[in-house]
């Protein structure tokens, strides 16, 4: 009589033994980043994307980090966010004038963006790609893509000075070669050291610091 019941209930009989299974992943086994997420989608929270700690572990200037996040989380004040909090502007792109400003279009594919990424793959001598249909995807695809860690830091310094150059054109009314971005961001991408392997003993290598790098950042801090 029990057996019937179970076999008329969603209840599945299998010969094997019973098995714990966490009903809050897809997976069905629990790790702690599983609870995790669960407790911050029970709680309303947002769970912190994949890129949030690989991102601030760069070793690009804070400034240029800071940026690429709020790119990444779009809070960056272009003109279709103004213009959705009811804020009045021309709404063109200030960097080719022939598009409306979004991010994707800002960071992705304004033609003085991508100049930009031309020049500089030249200046690095390196065949390296930014695109896609977003900022996520494009990061993403360049983080797996190029597992240089210093290479990994041109894309959050590119952006930060593109983004200056934005506001310099549209607060001074003056206009930025792209070979000044591109030189500056090379400049930059090479006054970072190269990651060195952690020494066996315990004495601490004195850092020497190279004479003329880094140049001064985009915003004039040195």
């Amino acid at each position: 009589m029990f057996l019937q019941e179970l076999k008329i209930s969603n209840v599945r009989i299998k010969d094997r033994p019973d098995s714990l299974v966490w009903a809050h992943a897809e997976s069905g086994s629990y790790s702690p980043k599983a609870g995790y997420s669960f407790l911050m989608k029970k709680k309303g929270w947002d769970v912190p994307e994949w890129w949030v700690k690989p991102l601030f572990k760069l070793k690009c200037p804070e400034k240029a980090k800071l940026f690429f996040w709020c790119v990444l989380k779009k809070r960056v004040p272009s003109w279709d966010i103004l213009q959705s909090r009811f804020k009045q502007g021309p709404g063109r792109c200030p960097l080719c004038f022939a598009d409306s400003e979004t991010i994707p279009h800002l960071f992705l594919a304004c033609p003085f963006t991508r100049k930009v990424w031309e020049e500089t793959q030249k200046i690095l001598r390196k065949n390296v790609r930014w695109e896609g249909g977003n900022i996520q995807s494009a990061w993403e695809y360049w983080w797996s893509h190029h597992s240089e860690r210093n290479l990994r830091n041109l894309p959050p310094i590119l952006c930060w000075g593109i983004w200056i150059v934005r506001n310099r054109s549209i607060f001074r009314e003056k206009s930025t070669p792209v070979e000044v971005i591109a030189i500056q961001s090379s400049a930059i991408l090479s006054s970072i050291p190269e990651p060195e392997k952690p020494l066996k003993t315990t004495q601490r290598k004195e850092e020497q610091i190279k004479d003329g790098i880094p140049w001064v950042f985009f915003d004039g801090v040195a």
